[in-house]
């Protein structure tokens, strides 16, 4: 997996449009706008990319983006690998 991302350019792919990364704040609010877009019922997330920690990702999702999306009354629109 490292290799792929040794040739992937994550900015371009930010640019794009095909990756959310960020602060929290941003990647509610970039989630919310796709699920406006798109209609999406569900989000598969790939969380382990540019070697950060993978609990430390994981523990950020939980407290600070999937919880926008309770307040939200968005419950099930977003899956996580957490469980929420």
């Amino acid at each position: 997996m490292r290799e792929l991302t040794k040739v992937v350019d994550h900015d371009a792919l930010v640019e794009h449009g095909s990756v959310i990364a960020g602060t929290p704040e941003h990647c509610a609010r970039r989630t919310e706008e796709m699920e406006e877009r798109f209609g999406f019922t569900d989000l598969r997330a790939w969380t382990c990319m540019g070697g950060l920690d993978h609990r430390k990702v994981m523990r950020s999702m939980e407290l600070e983006v999937i919880p926008h999306f309770k307040e939200e009354d968005l419950r099930g629109k977003v899956a996580a690998a957490t469980g929420a």
